[in-house]
């Protein structure tokens, strides 16, 4: 386990370089929802596009993260589907919205793209209907190490992203 933790934070120091290095190169164009209404790639250079396309996915797909993990956490604590679905949701758009307010983005991300609470909602249903047959079948725990290793890359992505943005 401590290796494992010691990896995990590697991993963290890793991607907050990279962030550097991406923002010092690309500017802040590259960053969490850099496509506003009227903006085109037509501008962009073809590295700069990739980069912006990988750090778009990699930003749904760690909302997605923190939404399964918050799911798995309320579900253990016994709330039904629709708790379930309002604490992922917080839990996977707070410190975004947090962050848009303070740097005065408005409106926020998740009512610019709707797409972040679809994807709050999907993976907190498939939480509720899945995530118990599989624990059944496989014997898998909410505290496996791929549900924490999984969070942690999250937490990382995020404070990368959140740093694009801030750029």
């Amino acid at each position: 386990m401590k290796r494992t933790c010691i990896l995990l934070a590697s991993v963290q120091v890793f991607l907050l370089m990279t962030c550097g290095f991406v923002t010092v190169t690309f500017g802040a164009k590259s960053g969490r929802h850099l496509m506003e209404e009227g903006d085109s790639n037509d501008d962009m250079l073809p590295l700069e596009s990739i980069v912006s396309t990988l750090l778009n996915a990699l930003d749904l797909l760690c909302t997605a993260v923190f939404a399964f993990s918050a799911a798995l956490m309320a579900g253990k604590k016994g709330m039904d589907l629709l708790g379930m679905m309002v604490v992922s949701t917080v839990t996977s758009t707070a410190g975004g919205t947090i962050r848009d307010a303070i740097l005065g983005f408005t409106p926020v991300f998740w009512i610019q793209r709707p797409i972040y609470l679809l994807i709050c909602l999907v993976v907190t249903i498939a939480t509720y209907v899945l995530w118990p047959k599989l624990e059944n079948r496989y014997g898998w725990k909410d505290s496996a190490k791929i549900v924490c290793i999984a969070d942690s890359l999250g937490l990382g992505a995020f404070a990368v992203l959140g740093t694009q943005k801030a750029a």
